[in-house]
Parts: C-alpha cells; structure tokens; sequence
C-alpha cells in the first residue's frame, strides 16, 4: 500500500498554537474558505496526447482531457492562488524548512518511545538542510528562468492536497501556504507568469455531478468487505468529496501529520517486524491527540494514494483507527474526482475495473461537453 503518502492526505497547516482563537484566524485566512462559496466547483483541467487509458489514437493530434475536481475555494482557481515567494536568500529557505520539520519532530517527541524511529528520522531530514543545497537548487533552476520549491534535502511544501503544495512552516508569513525560493525577482517574476499560464475552470453545476462514474466506482470500492475498511454498506454508498469544514478541520493538524507521514514511510519499508509496529503505535498516538474533528476526517477519508483505508490503515487491522472507528463513519470521504473527454473512450477496457465480486465497473467517465478546449 502507499501509506507513505499519507502526508498528503490533508491540507497543511502546523498547530501554531499562540492562542486557539489566534490559530482559527491563521487557518481561515490561509485556506480562504470562505463561507459563500461553494466547494468542488473549482476544477483543474490538463491535455495531454501521449499513450494512456481510453485514447483512441494516442499522438495523432486529437488531445484528451483530464479533469480533476476538489474541495477548492472559488479564488484557488488560479496557479498563483495563496503563493509566497522567497528570493535571494537561500539561508531563509533553510530556515522555513527546519522550521516546518522541527514543527513535525515536535508532534512526534510528544507521542513517545514508539515514535523514537519518527523523531529519529525527521531529525535526520532537519540536519541534511543546508543554505548551500539551496543555493545549489536555485543556480540550477535560474538557467530556466524559475523558482523552486524543493531540492535535494530539502522542500518547503511537505504536505499537497487538489494539486496544492503547502508548507507548515509554523511562521504566519508561510503557514499553509505554497512556498517558492527564486534566484532573483525576475525569476519570481516570471514564475508568476507562468503559474498563471495553468489550466483552471469554475464550472457551474455539480462536481459529484459531472463526475459521477468516478464517484459511483469510489463508493463501490469502499464497499468491498474483503477490503477489511470496515465501513458500512451504507456509509460507502453515501461517500462524497471532502467539504471545506472538514479540510479547514483538518489543516489544523498539518505538523502532526508530516510526522504520521514519516510514520508511514517507517511502516512501509518495516511492514512485518517491531520497528513497523512501533511505528504503527507511534502514528495512532499522534492522531489520537489531534481534534476529534480531525480524527473524524482521518476516520472517514479514502484515499488509496495516500494511504487513509479505514480499519486497515497501516496494512495491519485495527492498528491505527480501529474497526469501532470504521464503522462510525456516516460518510465515506474522497479526496479528488475525474472525468476525462476529447480523445477518450470510457468504454475501453482500461476504463473498466474489477471492484469486489462485480466484473467491468467503469472506474472513470466523460465530462459533459460544456468543459473547455484549448
């Protein structure tokens, strides 16, 4: 399984705890999840015409499109949404991403001996930073005239949800934000240009909607008993994206769950012995003492990218959330959903999936033809 991934799983944003009422400010003016909008509607659209799944003719001119829809604020959907740029301070660079590791170690230090491995290895990645890494990175990426995010030992966006890559950085200027280090302002300059040259669509209507196939194959497979997710029946056929009160709950918990993601990488390279056990207690602990809110998102969400599978959540039964915690869940959570249209064929074979007993479940299906080409 891909439990390494499960930093991934949420929006981050580090418990910076100045004051509760502090903090709730920080996450809400970071995430703009504003009350008035409407979740999902914002879509990323991209083309490609290279071999894949459903293409009739992969090269021949005749491009397919992929859209993914998220739970993103109506003003996301734009490259530069919610991006700070660090330029021409590598030493500052740095700085940010020991801070947002240290942020993590803390989380891991608190949770005890069985995260000693945890802690362990982020204090490993907080020592492999240096200014001149990142001096290194950036003379590389000034000959193509951008910014960086990220370098041989070091990134400063640990944690990505809906195509967003964001710090935790417990500093206010960079907490839950995608964080750029540039050369120069004319590097900044020009990365700004070219994030804005990304493709992004607000449709109007529905995401579950317009995406629907996709949806109805996510709840199948969240059905499936020999899984051992231990949702209900019920719970699964009600699954639906992931809304903007339980991301903004769970962006609370970024620092702790770039630890429960190295918790993740630990398991998956310990799956059978006592390290990978220790680790599976490390990861528990660690969610155990972040909001019941938050908890109740980690409960809920399927995500086999990243690694949340319900009651089998760390590839070890009950190890982490339990079959009691499972089946708690009203509503199974996704974190993403697709359409394709153009050059595809939802009919095609690689379009169609096994899911439990069931033979040819369509696993994605065809925008509606309201969806732009460019």
């Amino acid at each position: 399984m891909r439990f390494a991934a499960v930093a991934a799983l949420t929006v981050a944003l580090s418990a910076c705890k100045k004051s509760e009422d502090n903090d709730d400010d920080t996450i809400t003016l970071a995430l703009l999840y504003l009350v008035d909008q409407t979740s999902g509607n914002c879509v990323t659209i991209t083309k490609d015409d290279t071999a894949h799944s459903g293409a009739a003719g992969a090269g021949d001119g005749k491009p397919t499109y992929l859209a993914t829809g998220t739970t993103t604020p109506k003003a996301a959907c734009s490259g530069s949404f919610n991006t700070v740029f660090i330029v021409s301070n590598a030493e500052a660079v740095a700085n940010s991403v020991k801070a947002a590791y240290q942020a993590a170690k803390d989380k891991a230090d608190a949770s005890g001996s069985n995260c000693t491995a945890v802690s362990a290895g982020l204090q490993t990645t907080i020592d492999a930073v240096t200014s001149l890494k990142v001096e290194q990175t950036l003379a590389a990426a000034a000959a193509g005239g951008l910014c960086s995010n990220a370098g041989t030992g070091w990134s400063l966006n640990p944690l990505a949800l809906g195509g967003r890559i964001v710090s935790v950085d417990p500093n206010t200027q960079y907490v839950g934000k995608t964080v750029l280090a540039c050369s120069s302002e004319q590097a900044k300059e020009k990365h700004i240009a070219f994030l804005n040259t990304l493709i992004f669509s607000t449709i109007t209507g529905s995401v579950a909607t317009d995406m629907a196939t996709n949806l109805a194959f996510k709840q199948k497979f969240a059905a499936v008993t020999a899984s051992n997710y231990k949702w209900t029946s019920d719970a699964a056929s009600k699954g639906r994206l992931i809304n903007v009160s339980e991301l903004t709950a769970a962006g609370k918990s970024g620092a702790a769950l770039v630890a429960f993601g190295t918790a993740g990488l630990i398991i998956g390279n310990n799956p059978a012995n006592a390290v990978g056990t220790a680790a599976r207690a490390c990861a528990k602990d660690i969610l155990s003492k972040e909001s019941e809110a938050a908890q109740n998102v980690a409960f809920a969400l399927h995500d086999q990218t990243a690694g949340f599978s319900g009651a089998i959540t760390g590839g070890v039964l009950d190890s982490i959330i339990t079959t009691a915690q499972a089946e708690s869940v009203k509503e199974v959570l996704f974190s993403s959903l697709t359409c394709k249209y153009g050059d595809f064929d939802e009919e095609a074979a690689g379009n169609k999936t096994t899911v439990g007993t069931e033979t040819n479940v369509k696993n994605i299906g065809t925008c509606p033809t309201t969806y732009p080409k460019y």
